[in-house]
């Protein structure tokens, strides 16, 4: 019974890092000035930056609701559940190795920062997929 608290308190913690980036990824643009750095870009391209935005930190923000309410519900015991955290897990793992690949361009000074958008999508990685792999094999 501890490990099937320990799973669902790693998905409580998963679910709220994720919709606070969602949340964070809402007021990055005004934060961040994206208005006066695009400001010649053709309008079509500064929509298109909002509109990725937007919908990548909506998403973001429902995937953390959605796993929280599959910690709380003890739903990641079950099929879809199990599914719907490997699939996000699939995704940050993606994430992770797209920034490795390619990382995100940062200032010499920044370059920490960095490190930390690699350990955080690995981070997620490990928290959706351990709970539905442990499951998994125990079933």
């Amino acid at each position: 019974m501890a490990s099937e608290k320990a799973r669902s308190a790693v998905l409580w913690v998963a679910g709220i890092c994720s919709m606070g980036m969602g949340a964070f990824h809402f007021w990055l643009p005004a934060l961040f000035g994206w208005h006066r750095g695009m400001a010649s870009a053709p309008t079509s391209l500064q929509w298109a930056l909002q509109s990725l935005n937007f919908f990548w930190s909506l998403s973001t923000l429902l995937a953390g609701v959605l796993v929280v309410v599959l910690a709380h519900r003890r739903a990641w015991k079950e099929g879809v559940g199990r599914i719907a955290l490997l699939l996000l897990a699939t995704y940050w793992a993606g994430h992770a190795t797209y920034l490795l690949l390619r990382p995100f361009p940062l200032p010499v000074g920044l370059i920490w920062l960095g490190r930390c958008f690699v350990a955080f999508a690995l981070a997620q990685t490990i928290m959706h997929a351990w709970p539905a792999l442990v499951a998994t094999s125990r079933s």
